[in-house]
């Protein structure tokens, strides 16, 4: 490899990494700042918290790398073009694309390393995380109700009682005084009842309380209730099951094959497209950024930060957010749907070569 390629290799390496580490570091804030108030509603310890922010943020890989290919390369060449650097090189008399050409090998890179993570390591992450959200939430769940004051809230029941056992040795809650709001303006309206049979469901984050001998507003309604309080659990509703975006390369293989269903299959070959399909925009975002650096000549940081999200938002995430939609629903194959944001982004980017060469 020549030196010029080098030199634009090395630069595009340490970019991407500062790339990766900056959007990575946001994105785990995000993710924090969105589950610590599940966590507390759930009752979960912050080992159970940090473990699911993890998990979170490895599941997103599949976005965060496309995205670290597009501002990494829209960084290195934007530099390179305000600073006369691109200008010289190709008075020099090298050629557009072999300037390009490390832009090129990165995206190849990362799109490739992108295709073996989808296979069993993003996928494990989904299904990992919804059952570390269901072991500690039963866990802790049950040490609260053992505690010798109980609380426990969500967004319109908020309940208070003292741990207890039956004649059985099962775990209930005596003296419960349940206070719920119809809504967030209402005043609540208080239940109490002698006793309470918590049963808890994990996979739905609920906690059904069956109430018996209650009183309701101080007068005797009837001799059971039961209400359900949404613990806001970090597990994903339904059984514990591996769907499509928790499924490795083969398992959507045998779907497509043999699918349960005609909706099973569609399902599958939409993830399996995809996932291709973000490997790739690796490799398409990383000759889009190039071209446009070049042809911007910029070296703002937050700008070129600003700019790489908003173009992968909108060629990127979009085009597959509704492409796996229109794919499940039948509406348009898989082939169009999933890779028309690709097939754009490309476009985009031999359009800005061909100006380039032109100046």
């Amino acid at each position: 490899m020549p030196i010029i390629q080098r030199y634009l290799l090395r630069e595009l390496l340490v970019n991407a990494v500062v790339t990766f580490v900056v959007l990575g570091s946001l994105i785990a804030m995000l993710f924090f700042s969105m589950t610590a108030l599940k966590a507390r509603m759930s009752y979960l310890g912050v080992n159970e918290l940090l473990t699911i922010v993890w998990y979170l943020c490895a599941g997103r890989l599949d976005v965060l790398i496309p995205l670290t290919a597009m501002v990494a390369c829209l960084w290195t060449y934007g530099r390179a073009a305000a600073g006369r650097e691109i200008d010289a090189m190709r008075s020099s008399g090298i050629g557009l694309l072999s300037i390009l050409v490390p832009a090129l090998f990165l995206g190849a890179v990362l799109g490739a390393g992108l295709v073996w993570l989808q296979d069993s390591f993003i996928p494990d992450t989904h299904y990992a995380r919804r059952l570390v959200g269901r072991r500690a939430l039963s866990a802790n769940i049950d040490q609260l109700l053992g505690e010798s004051e109980v609380r426990i809230k969500d967004e319109r029941i908020s309940c208070t009682a003292r741990s207890g056992v039956d004649a059985e040795g099962h775990r209930i809650l005596v003296d419960v005084i349940v206070s719920e709001k119809k809504t967030p303006d209402s005043d609540p309206v208080f239940t109490m009842a002698r006793e309470a049979e918590p049963r808890l469901d994990p996979a739905r984050g609920e906690l059904t309380l069956h109430l018996k001998g209650l009183r309701h507003g101080g007068v005797l309604a009837s001799d059971e209730m039961t209400v359900t309080l949404n613990l806001g659990a970090l597990s994903e509703d339904g059984p514990p099951s591996r769907p499509a975006q928790a499924s490795s390369y083969e398992e959507l293989f045998t779907d497509i094959a043999r699918p349960r269903d005609r909706k099973s299959s569609l399902v599958a070959q939409a993830e399996l497209h995809r996932r291709f399909a973000l490997a790739a925009a690796a490799l398409a975002f990383s000759f889009f950024g190039a071209t446009l650096g070049i042809l911007r000549r910029t070296a703002n940081r937050a700008l070129t930060f600003t700019l790489g999200f908003l173009i992968v938002l909108i060629l990127g995430f979009l085009p597959t957010l509704a492409g796996k939609n229109l794919v499940a629903s039948g509406t348009l194959p898989a082939g169009l749907a999933l890779w028309s944001g690709d097939a754009v982004t490309a476009a985009l980017g031999f359009f800005l070569f061909a100006r380039i060469r032109r100046r």
